[in-house]
């Protein structure tokens, strides 16, 4: 996600730096627009290959923790029939992440730690789209603050020991952390997902759609924005 917000500032400024009656008059302006057309959809599809491969790995290493006896590849195969599921459902989840961050970060804040348990919930709960993000806030529900207050603390402690090995290993720190970071932070979301769901088991018994049109106000409004952003150029010859 943190890719893509990146994205859509550049490209929102990618012809700050064009003289748009300059371009005209010399003919140069399609070339600077296909060139960018171009470079636009190769970044989109990095991202894209960046994303899947990061949340093909997580799932992987949920198997494995469900699974100890299997291998690497083994929990590799036993992810790949749910990555539609929790591929399109990590898109709403950006979308609704990045619809929150435009109305003053806050209700971005908010539903970033509403969707904290949706891969989870696609691989092991088969559920897809919003239906997984829904039982996703479902299970955050009344331990919003909880979960915020232990995920500052595991950044708190992973931070601390980056900063040691980086005076130890001379450099290697940030390297190091950004390995060992997503293997911990896997097992510290599973864990929360474990505990959440035996203290609301009867809870979690019954569906919950509380909150469907926030998410989907949210994408949609996310969806204008980088409409928006992909079309700037055209608006700036126009």
């Amino acid at each position: 996600m943190v890719l893509i917000i990146f994205f859509l500032l550049a490209i929102s400024g990618i012809y700050n730096d064009v003289d748009i009656e300059n371009a005209l008059t010399s003919g140069t302006l399609f070339g600077n627009t296909v060139a960018s057309a171009i470079i636009i959809l190769l970044s989109l599809m990095i991202i894209a290959i960046l994303f899947f491969v990061g949340a093909w790995s997580q799932a992987a290493l949920i198997m494995k923790l469900i699974h100890p006896e299997v291998g690497v590849k083994k929990s590799y195969q036993l992810a790949w029939p749910r990555m539609p599921a929790i591929f399109g459902a990590s898109i709403l989840a950006g979308l609704a992440i990045i619809g929150g961050m435009t109305l003053f970060f806050i209700p971005g804040i908010i539903v970033a730690v509403w969707i904290f348990f949706t891969v989870p919930v696609c691989l092991l709960e088969d559920r897809r789209g919003f239906a997984a993000l829904l039982r996703s806030k479902q299970i955050v529900e009344g331990y919003w603050w909880d979960i915020v207050a232990r995920a500052i603390g595991l950044w708190a402690v992973l931070a601390g020991i980056g900063i040691v090995i980086n005076l130890v290993t001379f450099g290697l720190g940030a390297f190091l952390l950004n390995l060992f970071f997503t293997p911990f932070a896997t097992i510290f979301v599973m864990l929360l997902y474990y505990n959440l769901h035996e203290i609301k088991s009867k809870e979690l018994e019954s569906e919950s759609t509380k909150g469907k049109n926030i998410f989907l106000g949210f994408v949609i409004l996310s969806g204008i924005l980088i409409f928006f952003m992909l079309l700037a150029p055209l608006f700036a010859i126009l």
